[in-house]
């Protein structure tokens, strides 16, 4: 199996793992494996792998924003 994310036969990809991850969030590998082990991220455990949905990264992301306080503009 490709260490770096796990593919159905149709070529989508359906989990990255951590140094995907770090990759598409700009962390690093090692600030994404201390928000797992806090859970502080949404993962997926398969057997020791520690893997990601893509869907659920990006919807984490979006849920991490701040709003915009109008009179700080």
């Amino acid at each position: 199996m490709n260490n770096e994310i796990t593919k159905p036969t149709n070529g989508e990809i359906l989990l990255w793992d951590v140094h995907k991850t770090a990759e598409a969030t700009r962390l690093s590998v090692q600030t994404i494996y201390i928000w797992v082990s806090q859970r502080r991220i949404p993962f997926v455990k398969v057997g020791r792998r520690t893997l990601f949905d893509p869907k659920d990264i990006k919807a984490w992301i979006e849920s991490q924003k701040v709003e915009v306080n109008q009179w700080n503009k």
